[in-house]
C-alpha cells in the first residue's frame, strides 16, 4: 500500500487520498508499473499536469482502464462530436467520468440530441462541450425536458444552445417557475422583446430569489401558486 499511496500523492493530494480509495480501493491491486504507463500515456497525448491531477481526483476509476481501452474512448469522443486534440483533451478533463461512462448510453444520448432533439452536428458538438454530462443524463428525462421547453414553452434550438444549463435541470422545476410566470403575464423570454425573462432564471438561484428578481413578487405569492399544481 505504501508505494501506491506515494504514487497517489503526486496527482492527489494527501487529506483526499483516503477519499480516493474509498471510491475506488482495486487501485491498490493493480500493479504500479500499470499505473505509470497509463498516466505517462496522458502526459503523451498532450494532457497537463494540472489536467492529469484533475482526471485522477474527479474519476478515480480512470486509472483502471488501460491505455488500449482509454486511447479508444478518446477516440470515440473524437470521431463522434468531431473534436480536434485540444478539445478532446478539455472534454476529458471537464467531465473525466464521461470518458470511461457506459458507451451505449452515450451513443444514445447523441441520438437523443440529434436526431430526436434535432440539434445539428455542429450544434451538438457545443452542446457537449459546455455540459459533457448531457452525455450522461438518462434518456427519457433529457428528451422530456427539451421537449418541455422546446414545444410547449416555444424556446428555440438557438436559446437552448447558448443556454445549456437548463437542459440539466428537472423538468418539474422548469415547469413550476414557467407556469407561475405564465400566470402572472411573464413568460416573455425574447430578448428582442419588452419585459424579457433570462430562460436561465428557471434553473439558477433560490425560489426567494426567482421570485424578486423576475416574478416580481413574494415567496409566499410562489409557495401558494405551488399549491395548486
Amino acid at each position: 500500500m505504501k508505494n501506491h499511496i506515494i504514487f497517489l500523492n503526486n496527482y492527489i493530494d494527501m487529506e483526499d487520498i483516503g477519499n480516493f480509495l474509498t471510491k475506488n480501493p482495486m487501485i491498490l491491486c493493480e500493479p504500479l508499473e500499470d499505473l505509470q504507463i497509463r498516466v505517462n500515456y496522458l502526459y503523451a497525448k498532450s494532457f497537463e499536469e494540472s489536467q492529469i491531477q484533475r482526471i485522477i481526483m474527479k474519476n478515480p476509476f480512470w486509472l483502471l482502464f488501460s491505455t488500449i481501452r482509454i486511447d479508444k474512448r478518446l477516440g470515440f469522443f473524437q470521431e463522434s462530436l468531431n473534436l480536434c486534440g485540444k478539445e478532446v483533451r478539455d472534454l476529458a478533463t471537464k467531465q473525466p467520468k464521461l470518458i470511461t461512462y457506459n458507451i451505449h448510453s452515450v451513443k444514445c444520448n447523441i441520438f437523443v440530441i440529434k436526431e430526436e432533439m434535432g440539434f445539428e452536428d455542429t450544434e451538438v458538438k457545443e452542446l457537449v462541450l459546455h455540459k459533457p454530462k448531457l452525455l450522461m443524463l438518462n434518456q427519457r428525462s433529457l428528451f422530456e425536458r427539451f421537449n418541455y421547453i422546446h414545444n410547449v414553452m416555444k424556446i428555440s434550438h438557438q436559446t437552448i444552445k447558448q443556454n445549456p444549463e437548463i437542459l440539466m435541470c428537472r423538468k418539474f422545476r422548469i415547469r413550476q417557475r414557467h407556469l407561475f410566470l405564465e400566470k402572472l403575464g411573464r413568460s416573455q423570454y425574447d430578448p428582442k422583446k419588452e419585459n424579457y425573462i433570462p430562460i436561465k432564471s428557471l434553473v439558477e438561484d433560490s425560489d426567494i430569489d426567482f421570485c424578486k428578481n423576475f416574478a416580481k413578487c413574494g415567496i409566499n405569492d410562489f409557495n401558494s401558486f405551488l399549491k395548486t399544481l
